[in-house]
């Protein structure tokens, strides 16, 4: 016996009653077939619809875990078991329900949009609380992408009729829509005029003006097409003013007007481009420094500063070991908390060196032939001595 689906005909009910045909056990919960239902089933790359439903005469709400679907019966998942027979009440999540019709027309006009301008084909579809993705499946650019969300929501503006029905077989033979699948048996159309018609099985507002906002929230390059990422309604409006918080922190941060964000963004790089290449200049000067003045032992080149820079110092090595065949050490720190080094030999077996660093003056350290590079909880002198 095929669910009577209420949602068909009213999606903006919240509450209805109904008669329990079947109460299955199916592991730890129940699949419960009522005759009609508002709930919608996870279909269509939808969530399920939320809520509970209540036995006539008693007040205990049942949660509906979720909602399935399997030819044309629709199944309850709930945590408990209901007599066969029993009359029920259901009342859905109404302010999911109908955040769902916002995204999920809002993904019509975009996906028709996308088909009319740019030939793009809508190849994959998924709504949930959390987001939702629409795949196509060709390449777009950042400037058909700008006009494909201006174009959208002109067409939310305009509040077109978003209509929905089941066309007799011939009549469907001779419509133009748009469906990822062959389909069987009647075909639920869902059309918005002059900007969609798609076989769909959910939900939808009304009028196109009932989605309020329609948003972009990103777009990637996704398996060989293109992946957007919308927020519709409420979600929109949330999204904006996220966003608009951020925009103003940073704004004041930056001192700048929110339109010259780039540009004062731009000028802090700038500057701290400016300065980073400042710090190394000066910290190559320091290392040629203290290169010069450093004591060589048994051979052996061991430098010792303060605030080096791991790159400065890896050069530092690489130049020396270019000059002489013994040790180059630099160590970065000083004796109270310990010194980070790099050694290096184009001739002599660091990994040897390693090994009595560990045993001797228990330090950490790695790499491999000719360079290592660690920690050391040592004083100077000691570094000194053991070289």
């Amino acid at each position: 016996m095929k669910t009577v689906k209420l949602y068909d005909i009213n999606p903006y009910r919240d509450e209805f009653t109904a008669k329990v045909i079947s109460c299955t056990k199916s592991g730890e919960n129940y699949e419960t077939v009522l005759n009609e239902t508002l709930f919608f089933p996870e279909e269509g790359g939808q969530d399920a619809d939320k809520g509970v439903i209540k036995v006539a005469g008693i007040s205990k709400e049942i949660p509906v875990l979720d909602v399935k679907i399997r030819e044309d019966v629709i199944y309850h998942i709930l945590p408990e078991n209901i007599e066969e027979g029993s009359e029920v009440t259901g009342k859905i999540d109404y302010e999911r329900r109908f955040d769902y019709m916002q995204q999920h027309s809002g993904e019509h006009i975009i996906s028709g949009l996308a088909h009319k301008l740019y030939g793009c084909n809508n190849v994959g579809f998924h709504l949930s609380e959390r987001e939702v993705t629409l795949d196509f499946d060709r390449l777009l650019s950042p400037e058909e992408v700008k006009n494909l969300e201006l174009k959208a929501n002109e067409c939310v503006q305009r509040d077109i009729p978003v209509k929905a029905c089941y066309p007799e077989e011939a009549t469907l033979a001779g419509l133009d829509y748009r469906s990822k699948k062959e389909l069987t048996g009647p075909v639920r159309i869902v059309e918005i005029e002059g900007v969609d018609m798609c076989a769909c099985c959910a939900p939808h507002v009304k009028s196109t003006g009932r989605i309020g906002i329609i948003k972009f929230v990103d777009y990637i390059p996704h398996r060989g097409g293109m992946r957007i990422t919308i927020c519709c309604g409420m979600r929109g409006v949330k999204d904006y003013v996220t966003k608009q918080d951020v925009v103003s922190r940073v704004s004041a941060a930056l001192s700048a007007p929110t339109e010259k964000i780039p540009d004062a963004l731009d000028a802090l790089f700038a500057d701290r481009l400016r300065v980073n290449e400042e710090r190394i200049k000066t910290g190559e000067r320091y290392l040629k420094i203290l290169t010069e003045a450093a004591t060589k032992e048994n051979g052996n080149v061991v430098i010792f500063g303060e605030g080096l820079d791991t790159k400065l110092m890896r050069d530092s090595v690489n130049d020396e070991m270019a000059k002489r065949d013994d040790y180059i050490g630099v160590f970065n720190g000083n004796d109270s908390e310990g010194y980070n080094f790099i050694i290096g030999s184009k001739v002599k077996d660091c990994m040897e060196l390693a090994g009595k660093l560990r045993s001797e003056l228990d330090a950490k350290c790695g790499g491999k032939n000719p360079m290592i590079q660690g920690s050391i909880k040592a004083t100077a002198l000691e570094i000194r001595k053991f070289f």
